[in-house]
């Protein structure tokens, strides 16, 4: 299960400063394929690759709007190194 949950501050016309409310939640799921390369003969550093995927589908609840649906994706390219 994932959640969204935002809380933005703003100021209005007549200067009252309030917060705008989303809370949000349902399922979510991350999938990953990964290689790690050990350049030297020791094996003591490596260079790892990474491909990940993000998926978030959830009902939100707007304030003074009332229910939405949400759907987000995210594809990332992890480089690193590990010594």
């Amino acid at each position: 299960m994932g959640s969204v949950l935002t809380k933005n501050r703003y100021q209005d016309e007549a200067g009252f400063q309030g917060y705008f409310h989303q809370f949000g939640i349902g399922p979510s799921g991350s999938a990953g394929i990964g290689y790690s390369l050990r350049p030297l003969r020791d094996g003591a550093a490596s260079l790892d690759i990474q491909l990940l995927y993000h998926h978030l589908h959830t009902r939100v609840e707007v304030q003074g709007v009332g229910d939405d649906r949400w759907r987000s994706g995210l594809l990332q390219l992890v480089l690193s190194t590990g010594f």
